[in-house]
């Protein structure tokens, strides 16, 4: 018999979700953190192991972010925009960023079903403001 864990992982009776990470006496950094060991070698290196971490469109770099935009802002016209409504009826491109990719997208799979299985709405990353 198994069990729904808040984690959302099924685990058997007998086993015992994941628990929160710990702080080791003698590190300030999550056990849960702690490199594995070959032996006494860790596997990675400390200065790659603890560097900061990215979400994925900031490791790319702000540089590139504001090139999309800019490129989306030459491609797509204000006129575009304010006829979007007709041209995507369905889950209707709010940024002339998501109107350039609904383009792409678009120019392959041109049918009203494809459109109906990319979800719509505004995207929220981890860094966007509430």
């Amino acid at each position: 018999v198994s069990t729904q864990s808040t984690w959302g992982a099924a685990f058997d009776d007998n086993q015992s979700p994941p628990s929160s990470p710990t702080t080791d006496a003698d590190s300030e950094e999550p056990a849960a953190k702690k490199p594995r060991t070959a032996g006494e070698q860790p596997y990675l290196p400390a200065d790659i192991l603890w560097r900061q971490k990215e979400q994925f469109s900031d490791g790319v770099g702000y540089n590139w972010i504001d090139t999309l935009k800019k490129v989306a802002n030459e491609r797509v016209s204000d006129q575009q925009m304010a006829k979007a409504n007709f041209r995507f009826p369905i889950n209707t491109p709010t940024t002339k960023e998501g109107y350039m990719y609904r383009e792409m997208f678009h120019s392959h799979y041109p049918a009203d079903a494809a459109a109906k299985t990319v979800p719509g709405g505004k995207s929220v990353a981890c860094s966007s403001a509430a």
